[in-house]
């Protein structure tokens, strides 16, 4: 059971992380996503960090006014 409950858990960080890299590409920034979500850009920022590390790769080139997706972004 506790295999069950690990591998849910799991699941919905990732679906999460990939909620939210949707609302990030759509508002070229964190805050926007997070004002969508009604989270703070902090919670956005470490469930797209979080999504990086599990697939390997840099989604966003964060810049000092938003992000842009990287090539690795535009292919996911």
């Amino acid at each position: 059971m506790a295999d069950v409950s690990s591998s849910n858990r799991k699941l919905n960080q990732n679906l999460s992380g990939l909620f939210a890299f949707q609302l990030v590409a759509r508002h070229s920034n964190f805050t926007g996503a997070a004002e969508a979500l009604g989270l703070t850009q902090s919670s956005i920022s470490q469930r797209i960090k979080g999504l990086e590390i599990v697939l390997g790769v840099s989604l966003f080139q964060r810049e000092h006014r938003g992000v842009t997706l990287t090539n690795e972004g535009l292919r996911r």
